[in-house]
């Protein structure tokens, strides 16, 4: 009989106090962002960015701005706060990403912060043609087994939440694109367990991982980076060509 897999270990509470460290990341890339000479510019093609659940477009303003100052079309998902995977926002999100296509003449590059990342790859799912790549940052593409208490009562409340709040008809789908994904993790992330955040392999996916909380992957220099020379890329070449590790840390 084929040896059945191991549950996802969730962050133990080492890793869930690190988060900590959050502000300090968050200074350090509003310092630092602007400073950034090497990065390549843009071709001026839209992207989008989603962000984390119970945060709003203003939590990934910092790092949209940076992506604008390179020369692309930002928007925002233009949602409100995200309260979990829901039908309704995924078809608003959805009219969103047609009208920017139709605006631009062009793919939408999705940028998804943790829950937003979900939103990000059902979008490319339904309408591949209308997707250029998909970034995912800390997003929890699989299930989590148990972990301390503390953590596990922090997680009963998040699924209490979303059992009022979300669709569990819109499950996390892990299952590969057939755009390029990027799944960018941190093993220190405190929130979602790194191995949570990966995809398994296949042509259009790839998994890197960077240093900082799951709190400042939206404010971390090493994602800012990732981000700007994948999008500088042609779409069909936005994941490198050449023999590649699928798990790689990129540093700062």
């Amino acid at each position: 009989m084929p040896k059945s897999r191991s549950p996802i270990a969730a962050p133990d509470l080492r890793q869930l106090l690190g988060e900590l460290r959050a502000p300090l990341e968050v200074a350090s890339f509003l310092l630092g962002a602007p400073q950034l000479r090497s990065l390549p510019p843009g071709d001026g093609h839209p992207v989008m960015f989603l962000p984390g659940f119970g945060m709003g477009d203003e939590a990934l303003s910092p790092m949209a701005r940076a992506i604008e100052r390179l020369g692309y079309a930002v928007y925002g998902w233009d949602q409100g706060r995200n309260l979990g995977l829901r039908q309704r926002t995924a078809e608003r999100v959805l009219e969103r990403v047609l009208e920017l296509h139709g605006r631009h003449a062009c793919a939408v590059s999705l940028v998804g912060w943790s829950a937003g990342g979900l939103y990000a790859r059902e979008i490319a799912r339904l309408r591949p043609d209308r997707v250029r790549c998909v970034f995912t940052l800390g997003s929890p593409l699989q299930p989590h087994g148990s972990g301390p208490q503390l953590v596990d009562l922090c997680r009963q409340w998040f699924d209490a939440f979303l059992a009022t709040r979300g669709d569990p008809a819109l499950a996390p789908n892990n299952a590969a694109l057939h755009v390029p994904c990027i799944a960018i993790h941190s093993k220190s992330d405190g929130v979602v367990a790194w191995r949570a955040a990966l995809q398994p392999d296949a042509p259009h996916t790839e998994n890197l991982e960077v240093d900082g909380t799951h709190l400042g992957l939206g404010f971390n220099l090493a994602v800012l980076r990732i981000i700007a020379e994948r999008l500088a890329q042609e779409p069909a070449t936005t994941l490198p060509t050449a023999p590649r590790k699928r798990r790689r840390t990129v540093v700062r």
